[in-house]
């Protein structure tokens, strides 16, 4: 079998899974940690079994506090509104480029095996022998002529120019 496709299937489902962590980042979470199986989690609270090194993000001390009501702390409570909102945007821009750069990861890891693959045709077309043969759907070996080998060539020849360059 073919390690292509398998390849190409384990890159996709890590791209997949790095898209669905960043988009689960719910916008009014306070709290960020790590349970025991590596995934990482959002609330408003922390849940009483997770170790104090597996929190990755705490609220900031104005959030800790309700703060008194009156027309000062409808000021204060919009001002660290404001500063809240902005850390979450930030955070959420960081997400996305992390986002971003795996997915490049994932692109560059599928051009470097579609490239090898490619080399490797490339090779095999090039070495010199009396006869090549190709499989037929129906299992049966056939010999490939001159134009079909030259036809390969040009194939394999393009795949590694799009692919290695």
């Amino acid at each position: 079998m073919n390690a292509a496709p398998r390849t190409i299937h384990a890159l996709r489902a890590a791209l997949v899974a790095a898209a669905a962590l960043f988009a689960s980042h719910d916008a009014a979470a306070q709290w960020k940690w790590v349970d025991r199986s590596g995934s990482v989690h959002y609330g408003d609270q922390l849940p009483s079994d997770i170790p104090p090194h597996d929190v990755l993000e705490r609220p900031t001390a104005a959030a800790m506090h309700t703060p008194a009501s009156g027309p000062a702390s409808a000021a204060a409570r919009a001002s660290q509104g404001s500063a809240d909102l902005a850390h979450k945007l930030q955070q959420q821009e960081k997400d996305r480029a992390a986002a971003k750069a795996l997915q490049r990861q994932v692109v560059d890891a599928v051009r470097m095996h579609n490239c090898e693959q490619a080399r490797q045709a490339l090779a095999s077309l090039d070495t010199v022998r009396p006869r090549m043969y190709a499989t037929a759907p129906d299992g049966q070996r056939t010999v490939l002529g001159q134009d079909e080998i030259e036809a390969r060539r040009r194939q394999a020849e393009a795949a590694v120019n799009v692919y290695c360059h």
